[in-house]
């Protein structure tokens, strides 16, 4: 209760803050199909941990283990938009994702890693 207390005191942020609060207790989620169409139809991507130094390091981690255990196929359920793919290594790809938007944004990134790689392939995963 001591942070409550103490951002609530503060001249303009304490205030500001719980406006904010208010606001976001009352916006509800309408799920994980929407929220993420809604993020690609506003030309916004998958996020930081699919491009730059955080898509590295979980490429790099996840090319290590492909490598030491001679994975030969992956199916990730999450895809995104398929910008981590461009840095995976791996023979034979799957790829799911719950908004059809993501799925069909591979030509803003990898598009020519798939074509190159016919054993890749993205798909919409259907809510039921």
């Amino acid at each position: 209760m001591a942070i409550k207390q103490t951002i609530k005191s503060l001249p303009i942020l304490g205030p500001m803050a719980g406006l904010v609060y208010v606001a976001a207790r009352k916006r509800k989620f309408r799920g994980s199909d929407t929220y993420w169409t809604s993020r690609y139809t506003r030309g916004k991507d998958s996020g930081s941990g699919s491009y730059g130094k955080f898509a590295a390091f979980k490429a790099g981690v996840l090319n290590d283990f492909i490598r030491e255990n001679a994975i030969e196929s992956v199916i990730e359920f999450g895809c995104g938009d398929g910008n981590q793919l461009g840095l995976m290594e791996c023979p034979r790809y799957l790829g799911y994702d719950i908004s059809i938007t993501g799925t069909r944004m591979e030509v803003r990134s990898p598009i020519s890693y798939f074509s190159r790689n016919p054993g890749l392939n993205l798909n919409q995963l259907k809510p039921t």
